[in-house]
């Protein structure tokens, strides 16, 4: 991993929930990228992409049915995070239920401006989807954008786009 250069972690949360229980002001930009909580994921492709080949792979940890669970998950081979996914699937115990979806209500007390990437590719939250619906409901919404190519954790070169946005979006949020 180049230098300064950070994988934002993979953990999911609902973008409402540190925000709108904040008092107005405390948070002065926010930048989410693949965020749960703006749509509800698609059950069948997810079950079938997602949740079978992961379920596989805990009840018979073998190494090709743990590549078969990361696969959609990951843009591009990563053998660091797909031993790294292994690891939590065998050691950790996993809530499955995903974080219920933000409103316009709780994000409207936020004067933050927002910067959301969304992935195109996403079997867990569509890309196109996510986009529509941040249009929706995020009043200061600075850009958003949808990562072509990118699954659920975007390849290299995304992140290293999506970090120069960000410090861009951060100097100045308006430009976004």
């Amino acid at each position: 991993m180049p230098s300064g250069w950070q994988r934002p972690s993979t953990a999911s949360a609902s973008p409402a929930r540190p925000w709108s229980a904040s008092p107005t002001g405390r948070v002065a930009h926010a930048a989410l990228v693949v965020p749960a909580g703006l749509v509800a994921s698609p059950l069948a492709p997810l079950a079938r992409e997602v949740l079978i080949p992961l379920l596989r792979y805990r009840l018979a940890p073998r190494r090709d049915r743990l590549l078969r669970a990361a696969r959609p998950l990951l843009s591009e081979p990563d053998e660091e995070l797909a031993t790294q996914l292994g690891a939590v699937l065998r050691h950790v115990r996993l809530d499955l239920r995903l974080p219920r979806l933000a409103t316009a209500a709780e994000l409207r007390g936020c004067a933050a401006p927002f910067l959301v990437f969304a992935a195109a590719d996403d079997p867990v939250f569509p890309g196109a989807a996510v986009a529509a619906r941040a249009r929706e409901i995020i009043p200061n919404l600075a850009g958003v954008e949808v990562l072509e190519g990118s699954r659920h954790i975007p390849p290299q070169a995304a992140f290293r786009h999506i970090n120069a946005r960000v410090a861009a979006f951060l100097r100045a949020p308006d430009a976004a």
